[in-house]
């Protein structure tokens, strides 16, 4: 997005709604990580310049909480056993 884009949506836009995921759990870790981690970074750094942002409605995919076998997964964040970025750094 060029600049004066971001000018204009900077003053006037108040709500994002971030629902774009790759969901083919058939391409290799790396892409669906590329795509869609970095997907959310970037909407999140382009919040953060929006000066009337009241809201971001953020939408993730049905795979979550996948490090929690035979449990009851509930609705909640649940915190990862190592840190993200070492995760990515791994890949």
């Amino acid at each position: 997005m060029d600049e004066i884009a971001l000018q204009k949506i900077s003053h006037n836009v108040t709500i994002v709604f971030h629902c774009a995921a790759s969901i083919s759990f058939l391409r290799p870790l790396s892409y669906i990580l590329s795509h869609n981690a970095e997907g959310v970074v970037n909407t999140i750094e382009l919040c953060r310049r929006l000066r009337n942002l009241e809201a971001l409605v953020y939408t993730s995919t049905a795979f979550s909480n996948c490090n929690k076998l035979n449990t009851k997964i509930e609705e909640r964040i649940y915190r990862l056993p190592y840190h993200s970025k070492k995760f990515i750094d791994v890949l």
